[in-house]
């Protein structure tokens, strides 16, 4: 959190407030896109997106005319008429807030975590998709440093603030290093065997990154934006078949041996 990101797009979004105000967007600029669970998980928070409590702003036209919110459940009823009936009592708590609600249940084999509620978003809208995502925990709040980075920077994608060279923003706050950073010992990475694993099937590779020489590293947990562009920097088909991988695949993969599955496992994260 040493950099200023939150001082910055806040000037930023109050200097270009100043300009005329003009008509709202009229299309879609932004896709929230919440990998959610629906087990005693509270998405009050995204009312700060129109006004945050202590803020006088008030950005529910922006966000009512250029956000919407796409909810991704994995942790769905195995009864259809429960499901209708959760998705229709979030579209109705959430419709006047967005420019568009849907509800998608996504369906894993065992487990039921971001991996594929975000690849089943890619697949589902890679050729209608607007021009930024955001891809949240449905605990989003509890992985950014500061709400207030959230709120700034898709009220700033949805107005087209964000510069062009600005492709993709992590907004966790862990950085985690699997190099074991001032270890004088042997340094053994435990997921090193899932790690290759996954690096193989996913991106059809025959070398997979040293994680104990640093050359892979990563953020926790996984909250960003990312922009059209970079997206479709993969074709669908790879998508398709990640989505595929991470959805039934790759806990018999990752696992050989078998896992004890414990409770956590089948939550939205």
């Amino acid at each position: 959190n040493g950099w200023p990101l939150v001082d910055g797009l806040r000037k930023i979004n109050a200097l270009r407030a100043l300009r005329p105000p003009g008509e709202p967007r009229r299309t879609t600029a932004v896709d929230l896109v919440l990998c959610y669970c629906g087990r005693g998980e509270h998405i009050e928070w995204l009312h700060g997106f129109h006004r945050l409590p202590w803020r006088q702003e008030d950005r529910s036209a922006v966000i009512r005319a250029s956000v919407a919110l796409r909810i991704y459940h994995k942790c769905g009823s195995v009864v259809d008429h429960e499901r209708e009936e959760e998705s229709q009592k979030l579209i109705k708590t959430w419709s006047s807030w967005f420019d568009t609600v849907q509800v998608r249940y996504v369906d894993d084999e065992v487990r039921a975590d971001d991996c594929s509620a975000y690849l089943a978003y890619v697949v589902d809208r890679y050729d209608d998709m607007p021009e930024f995502a955001v891809f949240l925990h449905a605990d989003a709040p509890e992985h950014i440093p500061t709400i207030d980075l959230l709120m700034d920077t898709v009220f700033a994608a949805a107005r087209g603030y964000l510069p062009p060279e600005a492709g993709f923003i992590h907004l966790a706050h862990n950085y985690v290093r699997h190099d074991c950073p001032g270890s004088t010992g042997m340094c053994t990475t435990p997921d090193a065997f899932e790690v290759a694993q996954l690096w193989r099937k996913v991106f059809q590779s025959s070398i997979t990154p040293v994680m104990s020489e640093g050359e892979l590293n990563g953020y926790c947990c996984v909250q960003f934006l990312v922009r059209r562009e970079r997206i479709r920097l993969r074709s669908k088909d790879f998508n398709v078949r990640a989505l595929s991988f991470f959805g039934a695949e790759s806990y018999h993969a990752l696992f050989p041996v078998g896992k004890v599955v414990w409770e956590p496992d089948p939550r939205g994260r």
